[in-house]
């Protein structure tokens, strides 16, 4: 592979702060760490799917998978859920629940790459927020806006980290 064809196999957008429009949100939790995060989120997904499946709704168009954080505890352990954003006539159903999120400040970077790439981008956000000296929220997302598979190039996240104040 030439350095160019390298170069282009992921690309990572200049970190931002904004405000994250609210959405309703369809969702099933779990727990996590860092070693076993690939795991947890496939068995979460798989859930979701099979909730939503279930459900009385109407996504969003288009259907937005979310994967949201929370922020780790002494363990190394951090709530983990997998939701879609949804329409207001979907309801909770099984062990799927629905929730109103509200508008948000936060700080995000847009990812053109494969899964493998997200930590690069994670580093990049992670680097911007402490450069400017802003301080973490509650929750971190990863909004698959278009997915071809794990290991494909195309595949376009947004990653946003709520911010405090």
């Amino acid at each position: 592979m030439s350095d160019d064809a390298a170069a282009l196999e992921y690309s990572v957008s200049e970190p931002r702060v904004s405000i994250m429009r609210g959405f309703r949100h369809f969702y099933v939790s779990g727990r996590a760490s860092m070693p076993r995060i690939e795991e947890a989120a496939g068995g979460l997904i798989d859930r979701l799917y099979a909730a939503y499946g279930r459900a009385r709704h109407g996504v969003q168009l288009p259907a937005i998978l979310i994967l949201s954080y929370g922020m780790p505890d002494e363990t190394g352990e951090f709530d983990l859920t997998a939701g879609l954003n949804v329409t207001p006539v979907t309801e909770a159903v099984g062990e799927a629940q629905v929730e109103e999120v509200s508008d948000s400040r936060c700080a995000s970077v847009l990812l053109r790459g494969r899964l493998r790439d997200l930590k690069e981008a994670h580093e990049a956000l992670n680097a911007f927020v402490q450069d400017k000296g802003l301080q973490y929220g509650p929750g971190f997302r990863e909004w698959y806006l278009y997915w071809e598979g794990e290991d494909s190039a195309n595949n376009v996240t947004l990653i946003t980290y709520d911010l405090a104040g």
